[in-house]
């Protein structure tokens, strides 16, 4: 038993400034020059120690820690627009400096100096369809927990050391769209293909000591590459009264982190699917209902014994029912369902509620309603994790059923139970 009390002290404060002046220097041709500035200041003050009548704190286990940095970014940007497409060139240099504090001790101050480009291009080649293709890079500072040089023991058989050397990600980013809209049929299509790629992506090296306790170091890995993909359908079926919506979404992406100073690579492969309809007349009653479902694999090269496999399955119902100005019925269904291979009992949530709304005084300006939340008193907050020498199953108390009653009053004059606005014009 081990009874131990914690208290942070978190505080933040951020400032930016930016301006820029569009030039045009020729027909459809314009020179954008831009100037950035970002100034960060960020402490934190932990105070850890032994629980009792003579509590007692750990100076060890107690940093003050903070960190002060200034970001400045000129750069400009070269647009060209035609009547169908917009292409635009950038090109920004920042600078990065950041000063660390620990326990009111200077600990040196860290230059960074990037050159960031950047690129967007948009084609309407038809009425309600575009193309598009964009390309950024960026310059991410770490986040302040992860360079405490302070162990951080919360967890026994997790035992982390930030690194207060991290030095900032480079983020670049590509992606393109396309968008498909026809206002006569009603159908829409939306894609998304998108890569990123990550140069000192911020990780970790693990090693097991022979108490099967896991020591973790903070530390800038070589890079990390991402993957994703998406495309959303949308069409009515007008024999069945119905709206279709269709979504598939995919992602991969792989990184590496350190085991006992062997290289780690992991890999993780997630698609999902989403299929839900709507009715097309919305006179009396609003109809939503569907489903989605999705599949992850993790894989280690290292850790095979990680290798995990994650799934879920949710679907729902949404009903509203309006048969006048006065009344209002609603239900709510949704059931979620998840399960994984290293856990020997799936999770299965579903919750219901319902709602009864009455509208009254003038111009239907008040209304008092009723609803019921988790009509099963089946919610519930679990939290699980898979880690190389323990699985953690963590269960919160939340709010179960309850019964809410409130009373909504709408300050518009202008408005009528019919819509719209009522002018009144007097001749003379």
């Amino acid at each position: 038993a081990d009874d131990q009390f914690r208290d942070n002290t978190n505080s933040s404060q951020r400032f930016g400034l930016s301006g820029s002046e569009l030039i045009r220097i020729g027909k459809g041709l314009y020179l954008e020059p831009i100037l950035k500035a970002n100034s960060v200041a960020e402490n934190l003050n932990r105070n850890q120690g032994i629980s009792g009548e003579n509590q007692t704190v750990t100076d060890s286990l107690s940093p003050d820690f903070g960190r002060k940095s200034l970001q400045i970014t000129p750069g400009f940007n070269f647009r060209k627009n035609t009547k169908k497409s917009k292409i635009s060139l950038g090109l920004a240099f920042t600078q990065l400096e950041s000063s660390i504090m620990l326990n009111d001790t200077s600990s040196g101050n860290q230059k960074y100096r990037k050159l960031l480009p950047s690129f967007s291009w948009a084609f309407d080649y038809k009425t309600g369809h575009r193309i598009s293709l964009n390309y950024n890079a960026f310059l991410d500072e770490p986040q302040l927990t992860l360079m405490v040089p302070v162990v951080d023991n919360q967890n026994p058989q997790s035992l982390l050391y930030g690194n207060q050397y991290l030095d900032p990600e480079i983020r670049h980013e590509l992606f393109a769209n396309w968008h498909l809209f026809d206002q006569y049929s009603g159908t829409s299509v939306f894609a998304y293909v998108g890569g990123t790629y990550i140069l000192d992506k911020i990780g970790y090296s693990t090693s097991i000591n022979d108490s099967l306790i896991q020591v973790i170091h903070i530390i800038n890995t070589k890079d990390e590459f991402r993957n994703n993909g998406s495309i959303e359908f949308s069409t009515p079926l007008k024999f069945s009264g119905l709206n279709i919506h269709l979504a598939l979404e995919g992602g991969w992406n792989k990184g590496q982190t350190f085991v006992n100073e062997i290289e780690n690579i992991s890999t993780n492969l997630s698609r999902s699917i989403r299929l839900s309809f709507d009715n097309l007349k919305k006179n009396k009653w609003d109809i939503d209902f569907g489903g989605d479902l999705g599949l992850t694999d993790s894989k280690y090269s290292v850790q095979e014994s990680m290798n995990n496999r994650y799934f879920y399955l949710n679907y729902f119902t949404d009903l509203a029912f309006t048969p006048n100005d006065t009344w209002h019925f609603g239900f709510k269904s949704d059931v979620a369902h998840y399960s994984s291979k290293s856990f020997a009992d799936n999770v299965n949530i579903p919750l219901l509620s319902a709602e009864v709304g009455y509208n009254f005084l003038a111009n239907n300006r008040g209304m008092l309603m009723l609803e019921a939340y988790d009509l099963l008193n089946k919610n519930s907050g679990i939290s699980r994790i898979s880690e190389m020498n323990y699985l953690r199953e963590t269960r919160s108390n939340i709010i179960g059923r309850y019964l809410m009653f409130s009373f909504k009053y709408r300050l518009s004059k202008a408005a009528k139970s019919t819509g719209g606005l009522e002018i009144d014009v007097k001749k003379r």
